[in-house]
């Protein structure tokens, strides 16, 4: 299954919150978000589970129930950039990127952005300006990766979110 067909099966119909990731990895299929295996899967699954606890057990899946929910993790890059060692030439397809990710955002209009990478902070500041839409909520975490400190702090930061946001009742 090609990239655009995953993302595409993954989106749901009414996006209320749209977490957005560098770029999908390259080779490593196993770290792809979409891929049940995957570092960012099981991380935000974790965050999930401690908010949402035994309705995520009774879901089909945790993809299903994140879908259900109005949730949607995309990417800044649409094609992998995390094989590029050289940052001036990463840097330039972050930035290539930025008007493609402006128009899904005018597309999705979701209620909430959250950036998970700061380092692609001002990217998606730039996409969510051009594209005009208003989210009630801009958050960014950090990449939960390298150390137990990172994990921990991306877990916790979203199951924060989460969890103001279903006492605004953004999310149910």
């Amino acid at each position: 299954m090609k990239l655009d067909d995953i993302y595409e099966t993954a989106r749901p119909k009414k996006i209320r919150v749209v977490l957005i990731g560098e770029s999908p990895p390259a080779l490593e299929k196993n770290l792809f978000f979409y891929a049940p295996n995957a570092d960012l899967y099981n991380f935000t699954k974790q965050a999930f589970e401690n908010v949402y606890g035994e309705k995520i057990k009774r879901a089909l899946s945790f993809l299903d129930f994140f879908k259900d929910k109005g949730f949607f993790l995309d990417d800044l890059c649409r094609k992998p950039v995390n094989n590029i060692k050289d940052e001036y030439k990463r840097e330039h397809e972050r930035q290539n990127s930025i008007s493609d990710l402006a128009n899904r955002l005018t597309l999705y209009n979701p209620l909430v952005v959250i950036g998970i990478m700061k380092k692609i902070k001002y990217h998606i500041v730039e996409a969510i300006r051009l594209s005009k839409i208003e989210p009630k909520h801009i958050h960014y975490l950090g990449y939960p990766t390298h150390s137990r400190r990172n994990i921990s702090n991306y877990v916790e930061g979203l199951e924060g979110i989460i969890r103001s946001l279903l006492k605004e009742g953004v999310i149910d």
